[in-house]
């Protein structure tokens, strides 16, 4: 029950805060959105490796929060990465299955290698 509406934080912009002329439905959407908010960050500062944990700058909303790391943080597979680029530069026409089979088969894993970047 906890966990419903978790990414409602992620989903929605922040609304504004509630004043004493807000409905109740403001203030109940506001109440929602700021619990999903909390929650949020703490499932990712809960499940996120220590030592990048310590190098994140404290945010307030969850959203900040995942722009930072897509920033700043991005995965390489270097192996994967290295076999495409191998693929790339040492297949060679095998003669049976003509031209054009070859340059989409190398087209392929240049793409595949961009994608990792």
């Amino acid at each position: 029950m906890t966990l419903q509406n978790l990414d409602l934080a992620l989903r929605v912009d922040e609304p504004s805060k509630p004043t004493n002329e807000s409905s109740t439905d403001e203030r109940s959407f506001y109440e929602r959105w700021e619990h999903s908010n909390r929650s949020c960050l703490t499932v990712m500062r809960y499940t996120m490796d220590k030592f990048i944990k310590e190098c994140m700058p404290k945010t307030e909303r969850a959203k900040d929060f995942l722009e930072y790391v897509k920033a700043n943080y991005t995965k390489v597979d270097k192996a994967e990465m290295a076999t495409h680029l191998k693929l790339l530069t040492t297949t060679v026409s095998d003669g049976v299955s003509g031209v054009r089979d070859h340059i989409i088969k190398l087209r392929h894993y240049f793409n595949k290698a961009n994608e990792i970047l």
